[in-house]
Protein backbone atom coordinates (compact mmCIF):
# COMPACT_ATOMS: atom_id res chain seq x y z
CA UNK A 1 0.00 0.00 0.00
CA UNK A 2 0.90 3.63 -0.18
CA UNK A 3 3.14 4.82 2.63
CA UNK A 4 1.63 7.68 4.57
CA UNK A 5 3.89 10.56 5.43
CA UNK A 6 3.35 13.09 8.16
CA UNK A 7 5.37 16.24 8.60
CA UNK A 8 7.86 16.38 11.45
CA UNK A 9 6.52 19.77 12.48
CA UNK A 10 4.12 22.43 11.32
CA UNK A 11 4.93 26.09 10.85
CA UNK A 12 2.40 28.89 10.50
CA UNK A 13 2.62 32.32 8.87
CA UNK A 14 -0.12 34.93 9.05
CA UNK A 15 -0.49 38.59 8.17
CA UNK A 16 -2.95 40.94 9.92
CA UNK A 17 -6.30 39.13 10.20
CA UNK A 18 -4.47 36.03 8.98
CA UNK A 19 -2.51 36.07 12.25
CA UNK A 20 -5.75 35.42 14.12
CA UNK A 21 -6.65 32.59 11.75
CA UNK A 22 -3.30 30.81 12.09
CA UNK A 23 -3.20 31.27 15.86
CA UNK A 24 -6.72 29.85 16.20
CA UNK A 25 -5.73 26.94 13.97
CA UNK A 26 -2.48 26.29 15.87
CA UNK A 27 -4.24 26.49 19.23
CA UNK A 28 -7.07 24.24 18.04
CA UNK A 29 -4.77 21.59 16.58
CA UNK A 30 -2.61 21.65 19.69
CA UNK A 31 -5.52 21.22 22.08
CA UNK A 32 -7.41 18.56 20.09
CA UNK A 33 -4.39 16.57 18.84
CA UNK A 34 -6.03 15.08 15.72
CA UNK A 35 -4.96 11.48 15.10
CA UNK A 36 -4.20 12.11 11.42
CA UNK A 37 -1.18 14.18 12.46
CA UNK A 38 0.21 11.27 14.49
CA UNK A 39 3.54 12.27 16.03
CA UNK A 40 3.80 15.64 14.31
CA UNK A 41 5.01 18.41 16.57
CA UNK A 42 2.25 20.94 16.25
CA UNK A 43 2.94 24.62 15.83
CA UNK A 44 6.71 24.38 15.91
CA UNK A 45 7.11 27.87 14.55
CA UNK A 46 4.66 30.76 14.25
CA UNK A 47 5.46 33.92 12.32
CA UNK A 48 3.08 36.86 12.69
CA UNK A 49 3.20 39.90 10.42
CA UNK A 50 1.35 43.02 11.61
CA UNK A 51 -0.73 41.21 14.27
CA UNK A 52 -3.39 42.85 16.41
CA UNK A 53 -4.15 41.85 20.00
CA UNK A 54 -7.91 41.34 19.48
CA UNK A 55 -10.75 42.58 17.29
CA UNK A 56 -12.33 44.52 20.19
CA UNK A 57 -8.97 46.24 20.81
CA UNK A 58 -8.69 47.01 17.08
CA UNK A 59 -12.20 48.46 17.12
CA UNK A 60 -11.27 50.69 20.02
CA UNK A 61 -8.03 51.75 18.31
CA UNK A 62 -9.93 52.69 15.15
CA UNK A 63 -13.21 54.01 16.55
CA UNK A 64 -12.69 54.44 20.30
CA UNK A 65 -12.97 58.20 20.06
CA UNK A 66 -16.51 58.01 18.71
CA UNK A 67 -19.37 58.27 21.15
CA UNK A 68 -20.84 54.85 21.97
CA UNK A 69 -18.12 52.97 20.08
CA UNK A 70 -17.16 50.88 23.11
CA UNK A 71 -20.71 49.57 23.59
CA UNK A 72 -21.14 48.77 19.89
CA UNK A 73 -17.78 47.00 19.73
CA UNK A 74 -18.54 44.95 22.85
CA UNK A 75 -21.94 43.92 21.46
CA UNK A 76 -20.54 42.91 18.08
CA UNK A 77 -17.64 41.03 19.70
CA UNK A 78 -19.99 39.08 21.98
CA UNK A 79 -22.16 37.94 19.06
CA UNK A 80 -19.38 37.00 16.66
CA UNK A 81 -18.74 33.32 15.98
CA UNK A 82 -14.99 33.94 15.93
CA UNK A 83 -13.21 35.73 18.72
CA UNK A 84 -10.19 36.76 16.63
CA UNK A 85 -8.37 37.26 19.93
CA UNK A 86 -4.65 36.69 19.46
CA UNK A 87 -3.91 37.08 23.17
CA UNK A 88 -6.43 34.35 24.02
CA UNK A 89 -5.10 32.06 21.27
CA UNK A 90 -1.51 32.47 22.50
CA UNK A 91 -2.60 31.61 26.05
CA UNK A 92 -4.49 28.55 24.78
CA UNK A 93 -1.49 27.42 22.73
CA UNK A 94 0.83 27.76 25.73
CA UNK A 95 -1.59 25.81 27.93
CA UNK A 96 -1.88 23.00 25.34
CA UNK A 97 1.90 22.77 24.95
CA UNK A 98 2.24 22.37 28.71
CA UNK A 99 -0.62 19.84 28.89
CA UNK A 100 0.95 17.59 26.25
CA UNK A 101 4.51 18.05 27.51
CA UNK A 102 5.69 19.76 24.34
CA UNK A 103 8.13 22.60 24.00
CA UNK A 104 6.08 25.70 23.22
CA UNK A 105 6.49 26.93 19.65
CA UNK A 106 8.78 29.75 18.69
CA UNK A 107 6.83 32.92 17.94
CA UNK A 108 8.32 35.62 15.73
CA UNK A 109 6.56 38.93 15.16
CA UNK A 110 7.36 41.44 12.42
CA UNK A 111 5.57 44.79 12.41
CA UNK A 112 5.97 48.03 10.49
CA UNK A 113 6.51 51.14 12.59
CA UNK A 114 4.41 53.12 10.08
CA UNK A 115 1.51 50.65 10.12
CA UNK A 116 -1.53 52.79 9.39
CA UNK A 117 -4.05 50.05 10.25
CA UNK A 118 -2.78 47.94 13.16
CA UNK A 119 -0.91 50.01 15.75
CA UNK A 120 2.63 48.73 16.26
CA UNK A 121 2.07 48.73 20.04
CA UNK A 122 -0.21 45.70 19.53
CA UNK A 123 2.67 43.71 18.02
CA UNK A 124 4.88 44.77 20.93
CA UNK A 125 2.18 43.70 23.41
CA UNK A 126 1.92 40.25 21.82
CA UNK A 127 5.69 39.89 21.97
CA UNK A 128 5.68 40.68 25.69
CA UNK A 129 2.90 38.13 26.19
CA UNK A 130 4.94 35.48 24.34
CA UNK A 131 7.86 36.16 26.66
CA UNK A 132 5.58 36.03 29.70
CA UNK A 133 4.13 32.69 28.55
CA UNK A 134 7.64 31.34 27.96
CA UNK A 135 7.25 30.36 24.33
CA UNK A 136 10.36 28.85 22.72
CA UNK A 137 12.33 31.42 20.79
CA UNK A 138 10.41 34.68 20.82
CA UNK A 139 11.38 37.69 18.73
CA UNK A 140 9.99 41.03 17.69
CA UNK A 141 11.28 42.98 14.71
CA UNK A 142 10.04 46.47 14.02
CA UNK A 143 10.58 47.64 10.46
CA UNK A 144 10.89 51.46 10.61
CA UNK A 145 10.05 52.13 6.94
CA UNK A 146 7.16 49.69 6.67
CA UNK A 147 3.45 50.31 6.84
CA UNK A 148 0.71 47.69 7.07
CA UNK A 149 0.81 45.99 3.69
CA UNK A 150 4.30 46.88 2.51
CA UNK A 151 5.80 45.15 5.57
CA UNK A 152 5.45 41.95 3.54
CA UNK A 153 7.75 43.35 0.85
CA UNK A 154 10.00 45.18 3.29
CA UNK A 155 10.60 42.08 5.43
CA UNK A 156 10.22 39.34 2.79
CA UNK A 157 13.64 37.73 3.32
CA UNK A 158 13.23 37.84 7.08
CA UNK A 159 9.72 36.36 6.98
CA UNK A 160 10.86 33.55 4.68
CA UNK A 161 13.89 32.82 6.86
CA UNK A 162 11.75 32.72 10.00
CA UNK A 163 9.06 30.41 8.65
CA UNK A 164 11.56 28.10 6.97
CA UNK A 165 14.06 28.30 9.84
CA UNK A 166 16.79 29.06 7.32
CA UNK A 167 20.00 30.18 8.95
CA UNK A 168 21.23 33.62 8.03
CA UNK A 169 23.33 33.62 4.93
CA UNK A 170 26.45 35.83 4.76
CA UNK A 171 24.62 38.60 2.94
CA UNK A 172 21.36 38.19 4.90
CA UNK A 173 19.38 37.15 1.81
CA UNK A 174 17.77 33.89 0.79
Amino acid sequence: GARRCTPEALGFLGHSLGCAAVLQLAAGLSSQRPCWLRGTRLARRIVLSAPFTSIPNMGLALFGGLRGAGAVIATVASTSRHTWDNELSLRSLAKSSEKFGQVPPSVHIVHGTRDEIVPVHMGRALHLLCKELRFGACSFTERPRAGHNDVLDEAFSELARLILAVEDTPNGKL
